[in-house]
């Protein structure tokens, strides 16, 4: 079923386009412009039936059926069968390859290079990617993602999941990043899928209890140094993250060694002897008194 519907657009629409609903006015359509527009119809080539009484700068929209449609094999080789979803190439269908608006399905194969026209069964709907939701609820995969208006905060990795992913305001400039575990964790955990916007904290282990982490991150700048504990240091380049410019410092450390103790100042021990004492002469009166001892002396008597 097609019916007519008055376009006030910048671009004239082509048979084949791929059109949403405008906000020009009562009635007015445009070509899709990105892959989250919900899909009204394709604009058709050869109408069996026509709503409404045609008119000037008006096209007839297919809301069903068979109609040739603009495709790209951008999301790559188009199966019949496969869904077609919108694309960032105004009014151009691609396969569909995440959950999303789709404006029906390929009933031909199509894997050109250029943009061309296949047959697709008109049904505008959304459509789950089946594989995306499993990979989601499986704890081994598993993520959530954490989006903050600053530089810092925290994370939780819940209970059977692996990994979160932070995203914060862009720095420009590869992030300098810092995470604490808020709590205990079993297992090692590690950071990773570093941009100017955002980082993962890995866990190798699934936990039994959802682990807190605080975080903080900083714009590297040309001025920031890696250094290695053999002493070289670097340059860090703030957009990769990468080291440049290694320089060397000193081979050999310098070691103050103390000096000798200094040693005992040896002298010979000074023994003072006594006096030469004055030789002693014994005499002896007569029985029964006591000894006088007098000095010998070297005068002449």
């Amino acid at each position: 079923m097609t019916l007519p519907n008055v376009i006030i657009h910048r671009m004239s629409l082509e048979p084949g386009d791929l059109v949403v609903v405008s906000d020009h006015g009562r009635t007015h359509v445009q070509r899709s412009l990105n892959e989250d527009d919900m899909l009204l119809g394709i604009v058709s080539t050869r109408p069996a039936f026509i709503a409404g009484r045609p008119a000037t700068s008006t096209y007839p929209i297919a809301l069903s059926g068979r109609v040739p449609t603009k495709v790209s094999s951008m999301n790559g080789a188009i199966k019949a069968g496969d869904p077609l979803a919108p694309t960032s190439i105004p009014g151009v269908a691609a396969k569909a390859v995440r959950s999303g608006p789709v404006v029906g399905l390929a009933l031909e194969d199509f894997d050109g290079a250029e943009i061309s026209k296949i047959e697709v069964f008109v049904n505008p709907n959304y459509w789950v990617n089946e594989q995306e939701v499993a990979e989601q609820e499986d704890p081994e995969v598993s993520s959530e993602i954490v989006v903050s208006q600053g530089k810092q905060g925290f994370a939780t990795i819940s209970a059977g999941a692996k990994k979160v992913r932070i995203e914060f305001p862009t720095l420009n400039a590869y992030p300098n990043v810092q995470v604490t575990p808020r709590g205990s964790t079993g297992g090692a955990w590690w950071t990773d899928g570093y941009s100017d916007s955002g980082f993962e904290i890995i866990m190798q282990e699934t936990q039994d209890h959802d682990v807190v982490f605080a975080w903080r991150v900083e714009a590297t700048t040309g001025r920031d140094v890696m250094r290695m504990s053999d002493g070289t240091y670097a340059t860090v380049d703030p957009l990769t993250g990468m080291p440049t410019d290694w320089v060397t410092t000193s081979t050999e450390p310098i070691v103050d060694e103390p000096e000798p103790p200094a040693s005992p100042t040896t002298t010979e021990p000074i023994i003072e002897t006594p006096e030469e004492m004055p030789e002693v002469e014994e005499e002896f009166i007569s029985e029964g008194e006591i000894p006088v001892v007098s000095p010998t002396s070297t005068e002449a008597s």
